[in-house]
C-alpha cells in the first residue's frame, strides 16, 4: 500500500512539543500501529507509522506545521487539470519508487511532491497540456518520462517549471535540486542522498519493461508484475 501524508496544521511556534505527545500516546494507545518512529532531528519533524496487517500496513507520515500544505495540495489540483496524463503517471512512477525502496526524504529518497514536479517538468518539456490524451498514449508517454531522467543531464541542473531567481544554500551543494514552484527557497531534492540509485532507477526500470516488451507479452497490471509492488 503506498499512501500520502496526513497533515495536521498548527501555528504555535511549539508545535515540536505536541507532535512529540502525540507520539507518545499513539506508541502507547493505538493498537492498529506495527512500527512507529519520531524524526524530530530534521526542519520539518515528523512521525512514521507503519499500521499492522489488519489496517493493509499502510504507511502514513504524520506532522504539523507542513510546509505549505495547503498550497501544495491546491497546487497539485491545478496540475492534475491541466496535464490530463499526470494521474497515471504519478501512481506509475511512485509504485517505482515504492517498490525501490527511494520514495522516503528520510531515508534518502524523493518525496511524492518531488515525484510530481519531476513529472511535471517532463511535460512541460513536453508541451504536453493541450493534448488530449488516450490511455495507450500514456503508456507511451510514461516509457518516455523513464528515458527522459535516464540520461542524467537533468540532474545536473536544476529542475524547475517556473522562472528561476533568489535560490537559497539549499541549491549549491545538493546532487539533487528540484525547485518547489511555491516556494524558491526550498529544494525538494535537498535530502535525496541517494541519488545515484533514483538516476539507476530509471535505467533499470526500462530494462525490466523491456524484456516484457521483447516477449510479447504485457501482464494486466504490468506494474505489480514487473516491480513487485503492492499498490491500491
Amino acid at each position: 500500500m503506498i499512501s500520502g501524508p496526513i497533515t495536521i496544521n498548527n501555528d504555535n511556534n511549539e508545535f515540536k512539543k505536541y507532535l512529540e505527545f502525540l507520539f507518545k500516546n499513539l506508541e502507547q494507545n493505538a493498537p492498529f500501529i506495527k512500527d512507529i518512529k519520531f524524526i524530530n532531528k530534521t526542519k520539518v519533524p515528523i512521525i512514521k507509522i507503519k499500521t499492522t496487517e489488519e489496517y493493509n500496513n499502510m504507511n502514513i507520515d504524520l506532522s504539523m506545521d507542513l510546509h505549505k500544505g495547503k498550497e501544495c495540495a491546491s497546487f497539485i489540483k491545478e496540475q492534475l487539470e491541466k496535464y490530463k496524463p499526470l494521474r497515471e503517471m504519478t501512481l506509475a512512477l511512485k509504485t517505482i519508487f515504492y517498490s525501490a525502496k527511494l520514495n522516503d526524504p528520510y531515508e534518502g529518497g524523493l518525496s511524492s511532491y518531488g515525484i510530481i514536479i519531476l513529472i511535471i517538468y517532463f511535460l512541460v518539456v513536453k508541451d504536453m497540456r493541450k493534448e488530449e490524451i488516450t490511455y495507450d498514449k500514456i503508456g507511451q508517454l510514461f516509457f518516455e518520462l523513464l528515458f527522459f531522467y535516464k540520461d542524467d543531464k537533468y540532474f545536473k541542473d536544476i529542475i524547475s517549471i517556473k522562472n528561476i531567481d533568489n535560490l537559497s544554500k539549499d541549491f549549491r551543494n545538493n546532487p539533487l535540486r528540484i525547485l518547489d514552484p511555491l516556494d524558491n527557497s526550498n529544494n525538494i531534492g535537498k535530502n535525496a542522498r541517494e541519488i545515484n540509485k533514483i538516476i539507476n532507477l530509471f535505467d533499470t526500470s526500462i530494462k525490466k519493461i523491456l524484456v516484457y516488451y521483447n516477449k510479447g507479452f504485457f501482464p494486466q497490471n504490468i506494474l505489480k508484475e514487473i516491480f513487485n509492488a503492492k499498490y491500491n
